[in-house]
This record gives C-alpha cells, sequence and structure tokens, in this order.
C-alpha cells in the first residue's frame, strides 16, 4: 500500500496555482505598484517611496507579495517580474516630475549581464533623472554575488542612480564588506527595528549598526516602525530615515509631500489653541503670531502673569 503524503501534494498544487495567477497577471497586466514613504528623521520629510509589489487575481482580489515572490522565485518568472516593476516604476516617475523611487531588485539581475543597460535605455527615452531611482538589494544577495554586485552599483551608481542594502544585519560580523560596496544607504532589518522596545541588546545592536554604517559614509533607513516608543528610541540613536505602518501604510497612491506624526499633532495642537483663543475672545495683532497663543491664553486665563 503506497503512503499518501497529502500536506506536499497540497502545497504542490498551491505553487501550481500560484504560478499560473503569476503568468496570467504578467500577461493582463494585474501586477500593481504600491508606495510607502521613507521620511528624514530630523524633520520628518519625505525622501522617496518605497515600492512595494501586489497582484490582482482573476476575481480582482489583492494579493500579497509574500504568497507570490517564492512562487515566482522557484518558477523562474522573477526576473520577469523585476522587468515588469521597472517599467512600471518609471512610468510612475514620468508622471509626477518630484518623485523619487526605491525598488527592489531579485538576485536574478545580479547576474543579468543586460540589466544595467535596459536601465539606462528605459531612464534616457523617458528623460528621466536617474537620481530619482534607488536601487535596494538584500544584504544575502550581495554577498552570496558580490562581485556582481559591486559591478551592477558601480556601473549604475556612474549615470548617478542610487542604491540602498536592504535587511542588514544578517551576517554583521563580516560588515567589513561595507568598504568595497558603494551603496549610499543601509536598511537595517526590520526585526532588529520590532525588538527595540522590550530587548536591550537589539538597542545595542541597532546603534552599533547605525554607527558601523556611518563610519564608512552611509546612511541609515530603520523599517517596520510600528509605535511611539520605537519611533523615539530611533530619533535618540540617530538613525537617518524612517519607514513602517506606524507612520504611514502602503497604499497604490505615491506620498510626496506629508511629514510623519510629530509634525502633524503639533499643528493640531496649534489648531486647538487657535479655537480655545476664539472662545476665549483672545484676537491677535499683527504684532502677535499663532505659535505666542500658549502665553496669551495663559495670561488671559490668569492675568496676574
Amino acid at each position: 500500500m503506497h503512503q499518501i503524503h497529502l500536506p506536499n501534494q497540497i502545497e504542490e498544487n498551491l505553487f501550481v496555482g500560484t504560478e499560473v495567477l503569476l503568468q496570467e497577471a504578467l500577461l493582463h497586466d494585474r501586477l500593481e505598484l504600491w508606495f510607502q514613504p521613507v521620511y528624514r528623521t530630523v524633520d520628518g520629510k519625505v525622501m522617496h517611496n518605497e515600492v512595494l509589489l501586489r497582484m490582482r487575481d482573476r476575481e480582482g482580489e489583492l494579493i500579497m507579495p509574500a504568497l507570490f515572490i517564492p512562487v515566482a522565485l522557484r518558477s523562474g518568472l522573477m526576473h520577469q517580474i523585476d522587468y515588469r516593476v521597472l517599467e512600471k516604476a518609471i512610468a510612475q516617475l514620468a508622471q509626477e516630475p518630484s518623485l523619487c523611487l526605491s525598488v527592489n531588485l531579485s538576485s536574478e539581475c545580479l547576474n543579468d549581464p543586460g540589466f544595467a543597460r535596459n536601465v539606462k535605455e528605459r531612464l534616457q527615452v523617458a528623460n528621466i533623472q536617474a537620481d530619482r531611482l534607488c536601487f535596494e538589494l538584500s544584504e544575502q544577495d550581495v554577498l552570496k554575488h558580490f562581485g556582481a554586485a559591486q559591478m551592477l552599483i558601480k556601473d549604475l551608481k556612474g549615470i548617478g542612480c542610487r542604491f540602498a542594502l536592504d535587511d542588514f544585519g544578517f551576517d554583521i560580523s563580516r560588515c567589513e564588506y561595507l568598504r568595497d560596496l558603494p551603496v549610499d544607504m543601509i536598511k537595517i532589518d526590520g526585526k532588529f527595528i520590532r525588538g527595540l522596545k522590550t530587548d536591550p541588546l537589539y538597542r545595542v545592536l541597532v546603534s552599533a549598526m547605525n554607527d558601523i554604517a556611518h563610519a564608512f559614509g552611509k546612511r541609515t533607513l530603520a523599517e517596520s516602525v510600528e509605535d511611539t516608543e520605537t519611533l523615539k528610541i530611533l530619533q535618540s540613536l540617530g538613525v537617518d530615515y524612517l519607514q513602517g505602518y506606524y507612520l504611514k501604510r502602503p497604499t497604490n497612491i505615491t506620498t510626496s509631500t506629508t511629514r510623519f506624526k510629530f509634525p502633524l499633532r503639533i499643528m493640531t495642537f496649534l489648531v486647538g489653541l487657535y479655537v480655545l483663543k476664539s472662545a476665549l475672545g483672545i484676537d491677535l495683532s499683527e504684532e502677535h503670531h499663532i505659535w505666542e497663543l500658549p502665553v496669551l491664553l495663559l495670561r488671559a486665563v490668569f492675568p496676574s502673569l
């Protein structure tokens, strides 16, 4: 009697079904770009938007990349997806002249001798400045294909493209390789950021990664910022850029001017003060400004001040 491995069969059926959906998505243009802004820590200014990929099924339901990217890698479709994302990203840049985007690349691009030439041609045809486009490579892929990564980065940086090293922290003991890798930014792996509040060791590690990156002349980006406490810790550590659900969730609309939450809270506070001054009958003369409202309100309530 033959033993039936039902779980393996189910897994294989899911793989085949997802592969078919991917092929259809490429054929019928059902791959979508979503965007999550990256903010400058010191003032909350949007620096660029990271491109995140989504897929629609036949009924129009959204499928997240964790469900189809592993299938794309295994089935050999990832390289087609890389080119499709590049095409869509450049089209988005052409529509929004002030926009900057970062695009994730798979390891397939590192072994494609024509990829850099293709990027240059697309940017030239679309008349897009190369510095508006940043490419993200995972640390594991870079360490596995270091020579190819060096060549690709140097080639595209030669026309002005920028590069970020994603998921940094995989092997911090080997970080001296950063000396020979001309990336502009280091993205600290989200698992370290999520653990900042609860594990003192993660705070030490993130601080060390930030210092190491700065020592090599790189900027740092903390992803997976999911609450106020984590935000404050990262600000105190001097991380350069921030990204995460707490600041803004990914959407299919780009973000170019919105600042993250603490400046918005200040504005909300000032608006509240303005409403309160009206209720108390306080008039602002030409010599006073809205940021003087707290003092004026205190004097209205406590005349002896």
